[in-house]
């Protein structure tokens, strides 16, 4: 894992559905200069922090996938979007479909990431404003 992800011209990360957890993250991601593209959608096991560090290691960062699975009656949790918001700045496409936070984190993403043209989201967002 460690070799795949220190990869200099890596463009693209996809691991939608994997176990991967924000100690594997914190532990083996290295600076990814040229990565474009993260895929972490149904990754239950990364949060905000593991979000953080995918952004402060991957500066050219331009489009996210974060998509999760619908679970039903969890309590609204701003963190993820206020790390996207804050280690993120460069995106320009996000996907958020069914995540857990409301308005107002939405609000702060597109403030903060000034080049975001598309921003994809269903149930969920929203719905706790």
């Amino acid at each position: 894992m460690s070799f795949f992800l220190s990869g200099n011209f890596l463009k693209v990360l996809q691991m939608p559905m994997t176990d991967i957890t924000n100690k594997l993250v914190s532990k083996h991601i290295k600076p990814l200069p040229n990565l474009t593209v993260l895929d972490v959608s149904h990754c239950i096991n990364i949060t905000s922090e593991g979000l953080k560090t995918f952004g402060y290691q991957c500066k050219s960062l331009l489009h996210l996938k974060r998509n999760m699975p619908a679970f039903e009656g969890q309590l609204p949790d701003d963190s993820e979007a206020k790390a996207i918001a804050d280690a993120m700045p460069h995106l320009q496409h996000i996907e958020l479909c069914f995540g857990r936070f409301g308005d107002s984190c939405v609000s702060e993403i597109h403030a903060k990431c000034k080049a975001l043209t598309h921003l994809l989201s269903f149930k969920g967002i929203g719905m706790y404003g």
